[in-house]
């Protein structure tokens, strides 16, 4: 089963992750972010997206859009947007710490 992070129906576009995201899975996902950085971190918003995006694939988090990591670039900036915001109201979702 997948979780649904978001949809876009007039764009047939949605955004899915494995149900059971373990906190292995969320360590491979930053390990995956952290490596596709520049060393100098001069990243744009839209690197930024793409970045969230191509870590979560390749860490396994993500189910659905089915793409390889390789095909992200050649995705439209608007569908790479829509995917990688969704992906990063996740990802500070369960990063987040809860307060006491």
């Amino acid at each position: 089963m997948a979780k649904l992070l978001d949809e876009n129906e007039a764009a047939g576009l949605r955004v899915s992750v494995k149900d059971d995201v373990l906190t292995r899975d969320v360590e491979a996902w930053m390990r995956a972010i952290r490596d596709q950085r520049p060393k100098d971190g001069q990243t744009s918003r839209f690197e930024d997206m793409a970045i969230t995006l191509r870590g979560a694939l390749k860490a396994g988090v993500v189910v659905e859009p089915a793409l390889s990591v390789g095909e992200v670039a050649d995705l439209p900036p608007a569908h790479t947007r829509f995917y990688g915001q969704a992906l990063e109201r996740f990802y500070a979702e369960v990063t987040t710490v809860p307060l006491a």
